[in-house]
């Protein structure tokens, strides 16, 4: 069973576009990957965020149906680390482009839709 972390360069970001609906992604600072969190995983992940570790197996994923598979490709994609995982390993040997300036990130949803997620630059400091 292992210990997971939340990915120091990893962000929960809100979409409040449409009004009185809200519409969660997880964006990757480092890849630019973005996915949108079921809602059982996402309460996972703001627990994570929190600075709460969460446990579990192989077994345990295969159990938790779609939670599990969505969990299961957070880890692979390094969304979620484990306690001895070095976030910046996986970037040695990868050269370093200039940051976009728009905050804006839009991504291809399973179905096949772009959706379009805005992030603040406000607090943002490059």
């Amino acid at each position: 069973m292992n210990s997971y972390r939340l990915n120091p360069y990893v962000q929960v970001v809100e979409n409040h576009i449409f009004p009185n609906i809200v519409q969660y992604g997880v964006f990757h600072r480092l890849t630019g990957q973005v996915s949108e969190p079921l809602p059982n995983v996402r309460a996972l992940l703001f627990a994570l965020r929190l600075g709460s570790p969460a446990s579990f197996s192989d077994d345990d994923l295969a159990r938790m149906g779609d939670d599990g598979r969505q969990l299961k490709q957070l880890i692979e994609k390094q969304f979620l680390l484990t306690g001895d995982q070095d976030p910046l390993a996986a970037f040695l040997d990868q050269y370093v482009v200039r940051p976009r300036q728009n905050p804006a990130i839009w991504y291809r949803s399973e179905a096949g839709k772009i959706v379009v997620v805005r992030t603040s630059m406000a607090q943002k400091i490059f």
